[in-house]
């Protein structure tokens, strides 16, 4: 009796010869199917593979376009039920290769796992189970790398949160191997120090490095399957989602590695067409007061007079990496902190603080850290812990704050006159900042030289050390070495080095005039103010750390005044070559350098943080991202906030004009170009906002 199985009807219809002929019981799965109608017809998969996809009108799969990402949306258990295996994905469709386009079970459970419509590929089974097994057999990848590792490798290292139960069930089957990798890198990071942990792919595989006293040092690298897996199970720990990959996501975790418990920060970031896994390490138990912190005595005693203010505003500033968060919760701890007197807005909580009724920002929802704030205040407190002013409504936020109480709060800078300028640049009142502002704590962390190897700077100094010596008017005392125990680094720990700006009438005054950032250090210099470079000096003197040391963090100029290149930078962006090769002409006969981009996105990837530029000429219609809402999105960052922006635009509507001159826009020229009237225009935009030294 003929059978009717949907494989025999496919090659009957595309005219395979011998197949009305073929018997096939109707309940036979596809990979038996296939190997009888193989056999039977004297086909290869392949070409059966040609003629099923033409009769249900597909393609053929094409497993060399294979994309990370796809496959890291599909979980292995889904994957080897079905016998199926992601292609390729969008934010609308995932591509999938199977031997049986007929499996509707199979199409139901992509969809719900990837949130995307699924789109078959035809595939022989006998191709698709080696290309599955390349993809997702971990141990055929991760078991090299576990070489040498003791079996119990993972022991002592356990979740203490547990993880939710469809996340569970859908990884149940995970590989052993990659649990045991994955906690090999945990707690090797753990045991070294590590900050941060990151997991990228690279262009020859994927990379895991720590950063180990402010360093990103290198630690192993892997085969890409190989971390998308380690990724995967990073995921698993911290509870992050297995949807959309077009965005960041966010997760967390606590571990307990020998009866001590971390904290796991995890932010996945898709990069290179697969995921990169960032993981920032906390010590939940490591609580430090200030005294703690290793501070100099000048410093230590400045900081402690600083956060004996009972209202107004304290900054904390560092980059990302140099402690100004541990700086901040030491110093609140500090604090006579009374039930239900404290709150802190965080974003996240990083540790508990006794006493604080902590608050993190509910971003799913739609909070800021600015509305978290204006909500926490209904509660009248006396102090206020805000993890970091980012944006200019938070800055805004948190200074309208300081009125009646004591806020405290961290932001990103290089030093207090950098955070001083971030402030001002979110547009807030010279006078408002005044009156509210008590201090800022400016820090940065140096290596601090291994107590094991470190040596004498015995004379004669090395050739590099002499020019670090005449470049800094230092002279070393010590010099890394290197040993098993810094790992050959020459560096244990770390040292602060730490300035504080005290505001006194003095410098308020200066601040409420409207006087730049740098004039006003000049002034708190005079106060007794320590530049980051003296406070680091005094660290070589001591011996604690190098001259090297000092040199990669502070670098030659880095502390001094920062100044305005001859040649101011000005970004043209528009998507009109005409337009901008006209305005470049013009900028450049005058003496300005200009960059260009050809539309929104493009003028943002440029812009980035805003330091290397002196002002923006932006068109309004633009694809992608239009002018408008760059605009926007540079207002609303403190970091390109005071950034001048010249709108250059062909529109008439003159609604246009006042929306962004009211949205923060420094002027507003209408196309064409008339080349004297725009340069005067650009010239004025510049010496508003201190870069007048544009050719005349």
């Amino acid at each position: 009796m003929l059978g009717s199985h949907w494989l025999r009807t496919a090659a009957t219809r595309a005219g395979v010869p011998g197949s009305d002929s073929l018997a096939i019981p109707p309940g036979t799965p596809a990979p038996e199917a296939w190997a009888l109608a193989c056999t039977a017809l004297g086909v290869t998969e392949e070409s059966l593979a040609a003629h099923v996809a033409r009769h249900f009108r597909l393609s053929v799969a094409d497993f060399g376009a294979t994309m990370a990402s796809a496959v890291q949306l599909v979980p292995e258990t889904v994957v080897r039920k079905h016998t199926v295996l992601p292609l390729r994905e969008d934010d609308r469709e995932i591509h999938v290769a199977t031997c049986d386009p007929t499996d509707f079970e199979a199409e139901q459970a992509l969809g719900f796992a990837t949130g995307r419509q699924p789109v078959f590929r035809v595939a022989g089974p006998t191709t698709l189970k080696q290309a599955i097994d390349a993809r997702y057999a971990p141990d055929l990848v991760v078991q090299p790398l576990l070489t040498g590792v003791e079996a119990d490798g993972g022991s002592g290292l356990e979740t203490e949160d547990p993880l939710a139960f469809e996340v569970a069930a859908a990884h149940e089957g995970e590989s052993t191997s990659v649990v045991r990798l994955t906690n090999m890198i945990l707690r090797s990071a753990i045991g070294r120090g590590a900050s941060l942990i990151e997991l990228a792919p690279g262009q020859s595989g994927g990379l895991v490095r720590f950063r180990i006293d402010t360093v990103m040092r290198h630690y192993m690298q892997m085969p890409l399957p190989a971390l998308n897996h380690v990724v995967s199970r990073v995921k698993i720990l911290g509870n992050v989602g297995f949807g959309a990959r077009a965005r960041s996501q966010d997760g967390s975790a606590r571990l307990r590695i020998e009866g001590r418990a971390y904290d796991l920060r995890i932010t996945i970031l898709p990069e290179r067409g697969a995921s990169k896994a960032s993981i920032r390490v906390i010590d939940v138990e490591y609580r430090p007061g200030l005294a703690d912190l290793a501070m100099s005595d000048h410093a230590l005693a400045r900081v402690r007079a600083l956060f004996g203010a009972r209202e107004g505003l304290i900054l904390v500033a560092s980059p990302s990496g140099h402690g100004k968060t541990t700086t901040l919760t030491a110093a609140v701890r500090e604090l006579p902190i009374e039930s239900g007197c404290a709150i802190s807005v965080e974003d996240p909580i990083e540790q508990e603080i006794p006493g604080l009724d902590q608050r993190q920002v509910d971003r799913r929802s739609g909070a800021t850290v600015a509305s978290t704030l204006r909500t926490a205040l209904e509660g009248n407190p006396t102090i206020v812990m805000v993890g970091e002013i980012a944006d200019a409504e938070a800055a805004q936020a948190a200074l309208d704050a300081a009125e009646e109480r004591l806020v405290v709060a961290t932001i990103p800078a290089d030093r207090a006159a950098d955070a001083l300028a971030r402030t001002l640049d979110a547009r807030v009142s010279p006078d408002h900042l005044a009156a509210r502002l008590r201090g800022i704590v400016g820090q940065r962390l140096l290596q601090r030289l291994c107590p094991a190897c470190a040596r004498p700077a015995t004379a004669p100094l090395e050739p590099e050390e002499v020019r670090l010596e005449r470049l800094y008017s230092t002279q070393p005392v010590r010099r890394p070495v290197g040993c098993p125990a810094c790992e050959g680094t020459g560096y244990r720990g770390v040292v602060p080095i730490v300035q504080v700006m005290l505001v006194t009438p003095k410098l308020a005054e200066r601040i409420a005039l409207g006087e730049t950032p740098i004039e006003i250090e000049h002034c708190a210099v005079e106060g007794g103010l320590r530049t980051l470079l003296t406070a680091a000096q005094e660290r070589v003197a001591t011996g604690e750390t190098s001259i090297q040391e000092l040199d990669r963090v502070i670098g030659p100029g880095r502390d001094a005044e920062p100044t305005l290149p001859a040649e101011p930078l000005v970004l043209v962006a528009d998507d009109d070559p005409e337009t901008v090769l006209l305005a470049r002409a013009v900028l450049e006969q005058n003496g300005l350098r200009v960059v260009e981009a050809n539309d929104g996105a493009d003028a943002l990837d440029r812009i980035g943080d805003g330091r290397d530029l002196s002002l923006v000429v932006l068109d309004l219609n633009m694809p992608k991202v239009d002018g408008r809402q760059v605009l926007k999105r540079l207002k609303a960052s403190v970091s390109t906030a005071g950034l001048p922006v010249v709108v250059l635009t062909g529109s008439r509507n003159p609604e246009d004009e006042v929306l962004v001159m009211e949205e923060g826009a420094a002027d507003y020229i209408r196309k064409p170009i008339d080349p004297p009237r725009f340069l005067a225009r650009i010239k004025a935009a510049l010496r508003r906002h201190g870069g007048d030294r544009v050719g005349a």
